[in-house]
């Protein structure tokens, strides 16, 4: 009996609760600035670090419980990695790692301002197919300077990666600012820090993680 009167309770809290705030629904989608922390063994004298642009897109829903207070959780799908280049001469090299992912922040949104937010919290995200890409390109010697169509011998390869391979897990701590520019139009920037190492398996004993910077917009309904 005493069980049944702390659910009715509890229920009756959360519809108090819905009761007086507010709903919404709506899309987000913008830019991702992604790149792999603590490489610095897969680095050496020219290999070098640089970060991937890619894209984010889902669905969000916030709670917005007063005026100061609200939730927001979204389903996004993201692409993320890094790439690693090397330049000796004529001669180049990149490696890409590509990682896609699903990702659902859960996060707390303080309002100092009105339509201004600062949002924080965790993310989870589980990660959809991974796969290294590799571009080479070099001079081709029985080729002269003159032979501009022929000047460059290209190779290009991708390898999907094994599930083995990367953490199918990732977890994240989500900071960021909001700003609502119409009644349903929000701009929005936000920066997400990893806490799970990303690779499976990795010869050096670097705990590589994501680090991911995004900028974009959202609609809601």
């Amino acid at each position: 009996m005493k069980k049944l009167t702390l659910i009715a309770a509890c229920l009756m809290m959360v519809s108090a609760v819905s009761a007086q705030g507010v709903w919404s629904f709506g899309v987000k989608g913008g830019m991702n600035i992604t790149t792999l922390t603590n490489t610095k063994d897969f680095e050496g004298p020219s290999l070098n670090r640089k970060p991937k642009t890619g894209v984010y897109v889902g669905g969000l829903a916030e709670f917005k419980i007063n005026d100061i207070v609200g939730l927001q959780g979204e389903v996004v799908y993201s692409r993320q990695g890094v790439t690693f280049y090397d330049k000796d001469g004529d001669a180049s090299a990149r490696l890409s790692i590509k990682m896609d992912y699903i990702n659902v922040p859960v996060l707390v949104k303080f309002y100092p301002v009105n339509r201004l937010s600062i949002d924080f919290g965790p993310q989870f995200g589980f990660v959809v197919s991974g796969r290294y890409m590799v571009k080479m390109s070099e001079k081709n010697p029985s080729m002269g300077d003159s032979d501009m169509d022929a000047k460059k011998a290209v190779g290009k390869q991708t390898i999907y990666m094994k599930s083995s391979m990367y953490n199918v897990f990732d977890f994240s701590l989500a900071l960021g600012v909001n700003y609502e520019v119409f009644d349903m139009v929000d701009v929005s920037v936000r920066y997400n820090y990893g806490f799970t190492e990303v690779l499976k398996g990795n010869p050096t004993n670097d705990k590589v993680k994501n680090s991911v910077f995004q900028i974009g917009a959202s609609y809601k309904f």
